[in-house]
C-alpha cells in the first residue's frame, strides 16, 4: 500500500516541477516579447539599448538558475538531441567566434560586450526550443502575445502621430518624432513589422474577438509602417511578400488552396487598400513636399543617406582586407574603421559613425569571411527548414504558420542589408523566437524513433552546462549594469560640456570606466574626456598626457583625441611632439575639414609652414568654417608679411603694408587664386607691380624689382609696363 502511495507522490512532484518550469518559461517568453521592447530609461543617453539587455540578461539569468536548481527528472523529460542539430551547430560555431575574436579586437571591452550580447541572445534561443516550443500552449501564446504587442505598439504610435501632426502638421520633421518606445523611427518600423506578420496569422488563426482584434491590429501596424516611410521596412514588405506569394504558389497551392485563406487574403487587401488610401490623404498635408522627395531619393545613389551608405560600405571592405578571414573584432568596426577617413565634422565637433548600416558588412568586416559564412548559413538552413516543413506538415494552420514566419524571416533579412537590427534588443528577441520556432519543429518532424531512444544520453554534462551557463549570465547582468551605468553618466556628462565644473566632468568619466565600458555610445573614450577637463584645468602636462594616452590604447585612430593631444604639446612648447600627433590625425582623416585646418596650424607653429601652406590648400575656401578662416588669415597674413620683409623696394612695402590691414582683400585674392589654381604669392606680387605702374613708372631695370620679377616667376606680359 505505501509503495503504491509513493509512486503517485513521485509522479505528481515531477509532473508539478514540469508544469512549474513550463509556466515560468512563458511567463518569460510573454515578458520578454511584450514587456522588453517596451522598456525605456530616460536616466541613460540611449533610453533603449543596454538597459533593455540588462533585463533581458536577467531575466535569462533567472530562469538558468531555475533550471540548476529543478530536480532530476525534469532534466530526464527534456529532449536535448535537439541541440546536436546543424543550425544550432551553426549558431553556437558563429558565439565561439565572436566570443574568440574579442582575443585579436583592438578594443576588448567593445568586443567583450558584443560576445555576451551575442551569447544572452543564443541561449534564449535554447530555452525556447527546450522549454517553451515543444508545448501545444506556446504556438497559442506566441501568436496572442504577438497581437498584444502590436495593439500596444499601435496605440503609442498612433499618440505620437496625431501629437506631431497637431504641433508640426505631417512633415518628415514630424515624421522622425514618432519612435514608438524606440530609439528611432525605423526601428520601430522593424518592430511593427514583426508584429504586423503575426496579426496577419493571427486572422487566419484565431476565432474568437482575437480574429477581430488582429485585423485591426494589422490595419493600424501597416498604415504606420506607411506613415514612418522607413524606405527599408517598405522594401521588407514588398520582397517578403513576393517571396511569400512565390513560396505558396510552388509548395502551398495544393495542400491549401485559395478558398481556405480567403478569409485572410480579402481582409489584407482591404487593408492595404484602406492604408494606401489613408496614407495619401495623409502626406497631402505635406505642403513643402519633403515626402515626396524622401521617397524619390530612395533611387538617388549619388547624395543623402544612399551616398553615405556606400561610402562606408566601401570603406569597410577597406577594412576587411586587413583580416579577411577572422575580422577585425566583434563590436570594432567602429573602432578600426576610423583610420579609413570616415569622420565628419559639423559645428559641434566630429561625428564618428557608429555602425555601417548592414548587418551583413558588419558581420563580415568584425568576424571576417569564416564569420559570415557561418552567419548566412544559419539563415539559409532555416529558411530552407520552413519550406520543407510547408511541404511535409499535415495540418493546414501549421503550414500557414510556417508561411507567416518565412515572410517575417525575409522581411528581417531585406532590412538588414540596409539597417542594424542585429544591434538591438527588441529585434533579436523576435529573431530568435521566429528562429526557435521553425528549428523545433523542423527536428520534431524528422527526427526518427533512434533519436528519440537517445534523447536522454550524456545527461550528466546537463547540469553542469547549466552551472557554466549561469556563470556566464551573471557576467552578463554585470556587463549591462556597467554598460547602463556609463550611459547615465554620459548623459550627464553633455549636460554639464557648457559648464565650468571640470571636476564633476572628470569623476563621472572615471566612474564610468569599466571591463565593459571604456568609450561612450558616440565612441568617445573616456580617458579623452578626463584628459580634457585636466588640460582645462591647466593641471600637470604629463598627468594630462598620460590620460590621452590612455584613451589612443581603447581607439588608437580616434581623430579628437589626437588632435587634443597635440594641442596640449603645442601648450608645451613641444612642437615636434605636436606634429607628430596631427600628422596621424591627418592621416586618418585626410578631407576632415577640421582635421586639415588644425594640422595646418600645428605645422606653421612648429615653424613648417611650407607643409602647413600645402594642407591649407587641399581645402576648399568657400567653406565656412571659423576655424579655417581665422588659420587662413593667419597664413595669408604671415606670407604677406614675409614679402614684405623680403624686399627692399619701400613702393612696394607699402602696398604690402596696406594689403596686410585689409584680411578681406587678401581673402578675396586667395580665393581667386585657388578657384585659377595659380600661387598666391605670384598673384599678389603681380598686382603690386602693376599698381606701382599704374601710380608711377615700373622701372624693370630696378634691382629690387627685377628681384621681385624673378623670384617669383612673374611674367612680364601680365605687367602692364608701357
Amino acid at each position: 500500500m505505501s509503495s503504491q502511495i509513493k509512486t503517485p507522490k513521485k509522479t505528481i512532484e515531477t509532473t508539478n516541477n514540469k508544469t512549474k518550469l513550463f509556466d515560468i518559461s512563458i511567463i518569460f517568453f510573454i515578458f520578454s516579447v511584450l514587456i522588453i521592447p517596451n522598456i525605456t530609461y530616460k536616466m541613460a543617453l540611449d533610453r533603449h539599448l543596454d538597459v533593455r539587455y540588462l533585463t533581458l540578461s536577467v531575466f535569462m539569468l533567472i530562469l538558468t538558475l531555475l533550471f540548476v536548481s529543478s530536480n532530476s527528472s525534469t532534466v530526464k523529460k527534456t529532449d536535448f538531441s535537439i541541440l546536436k542539430t546543424p543550425v544550432i551547430l551553426a549558431y553556437f560555431a558563429y558565439f565561439v567566434l565572436v566570443t574568440l575574436s574579442s582575443l585579436w579586437a583592438t578594443n576588448f571591452s567593445e568586443a567583450s560586450y558584443e560576445f555576451l550580447k551575442t551569447g544572452a541572445f543564443f541561449f534564449m534561443f535554447i530555452y525556447i526550443i527546450l522549454f517553451i516550443a515543444p508545448k501545444e500552449k506556446s504556438k497559442d501564446a506566441v501568436i496572442t502575445t504577438f497581437v498584444a504587442l502590436g495593439l500596444i505598439l499601435a496605440l503609442i504610435g498612433f499618440s505620437q502621430i496625431s501629437k506631431t501632426i497637431d504641433e508640426l502638421g505631417f512633415s518628415l520633421k514630424s515624421v522622425y518624432k514618432v519612435i514608438g518606445n524606440n530609439a528611432h523611427k525605423n526601428i520601430y518600423s522593424q518592430v511593427l513589422f514583426i508584429t504586423f506578420s503575426f496579426s496577419i496569422y493571427g486572422i487566419y488563426y484565431f476565432k474568437d474577438f482575437r480574429q477581430k482584434l488582429s485585423i485591426l491590429i494589422s490595419f493600424t501596424n501597416l498604415l504606420i509602417i506607411l506613415l514612418l516611410m522607413t524606405r527599408s521596412v517598405w522594401g521588407a514588405l514588398l520582397i517578403s511578400t513576393i517571396a511569400t506569394l512565390i513560396v505558396y504558389f510552388i509548395f502551398l497551392r495544393k495542400s491549401v488552396p485559395f478558398k481556405k485563406i480567403k478569409k485572410v487574403i480579402i481582409p489584407l487587401v482591404i487593408i492595404a487598400i484602406f492604408s494606401g488610401v489613408i496614407f495619401l490623404l495623409i502626406s497631402g498635408l505635406d505642403s513643402k513636399k519633403e515626402v515626396r522627395t524622401h521617397i524619390s531619393e530612395t533611387s538617388h545613389l549619388d547624395e543623402g543617406n544612399a551616398l553615405h551608405r556606400i561610402v562606408l560600405w566601401k570603406k569597410s571592405f577597406e577594412l576587411l582586407k586587413e583580416s579577411p578571414l577572422l575580422g577585425v573584432g566583434a563590436g570594432n568596426w567602429k573602432i578600426d574603421i576610423l583610420k579609413y577617413d570616415v569622420t565628419k565634422s559639423n559645428k559641434k565637433g566630429h561625428i564618428e559613425p557608429r555602425r555601417p548600416h548592414n548587418d551583413y558588412v558588419s558581420v563580415i568586416t568584425e568576424t571576417g569571411i569564416i564569420g559570415f559564412i557561418i552567419y548566412i548559413s544559419i539563415f539559409i538552413m532555416i529558411v530552407f527548414e520552413a519550406i520543407k516543413l510547408m511541404k511535409i506538415i499535415d495540418k493546414e494552420e501549421d503550414k500557414i504558420f510556417m508561411l507567416t514566419l518565412f515572410f517575417a524571416l525575409i522581411g528581417y533579412l531585406t532590412y538588414s542589408f540596409f539597417s542594424f537590427p542585429k544591434e538591438r534588443i527588441e529585434t533579436q528577441i523576435f529573431l530568435n523566437t521566429i528562429m526557435a520556432f521553425i528549428v523545433y519543429k523542423y527536428y520534431s518532424f524528422t527526427k526518427s524513433k533512434n533519436e528519440e531512444k537517445k534523447q536522454t544520453t550524456k545527461l550528466t554534462l546537463v547540469k553542469p552546462a547549466a552551472v557554466f551557463i549561469a556563470i556566464f549570465l551573471i557576467v552578463a547582468v554585470k556587463s549591462g549594469y556597467d554598460r547602463v551605468k556609463a550611459e547615465v553618466n554620459v548623459n550627464k556628462i553633455y549636460s554639464l560640456r557648457n559648464t565650468t565644473d571640470f571636476n564633476k566632468v572628470y569623476e563621472l568619466a572615471g566612474n564610468s570606466i569599466t571591463p565593459f565600458a571604456r568609450i561612450s555610445p558616440f565612441s568617445e573614450p573616456f580617458y579623452k574626456i578626463q584628459g580634457a577637463m585636466l588640460y582645462q584645468q591647466q593641471a600637470d602636462s604629463a598627468t594630462t598626457v598620460e590620460k590621452y594616452q590612455l584613451a589612443l590604447k581603447e581607439i588608437p585612430y580616434h581623430v579628437k583625441t589626437l588632435l587634443e593631444l597635440a594641442q596640449v604639446y603645442v601648450t608645451a612648447k613641444d612642437f615636434d611632439k605636436a606634429v607628430e600627433y596631427s600628422t596621424l590625425a591627418y592621416a586618418y582623416a585626410p578631407s576632415n575639414i577640421r582635421v586639415q585646418v588644425v594640422h595646418a596650424y600645428f605645422l606653421k607653429e612648429a615653424g613648417r609652414f611650407d607643409e602647413g601652406y600645402q594642407v591649407l590648400r587641399t581645402i576648399n575656401p568657400s567653406k565656412k568654417f571659423d576655424k579655417y578662416v581665422a588659420v587662413r588669415d593667419n597664413y595669408l597674413n604671415y606670407m604677406t608679411l614675409k614679402l614684405y620683409n623680403s624686399t627692399s623696394n619701400l613702393k612696394v612695402k607699402n602696398i604690402l603694408n596696406r594689403k596686410i590691414q585689409k584680411p578681406a582683400v587678401l581673402n578675396n585674392l586667395y580665393i581667386e587664386t585657388f578657384s585659377n589654381n595659380h600661387s598666391f604669392e605670384q598673384t599678389l606680387m603681380t598686382q603690386v607691380l602693376n599698381q606701382i605702374n599704374k601710380n608711377d613708372t615700373l622701372i624693370i631695370n630696378d634691382t629690387s624689382i627685377s628681384n621681385i620679377i624673378n623670384k617669383y616667376n612673374i611674367n612680364l606680359d601680365s605687367l602692364n609696363v608701357q
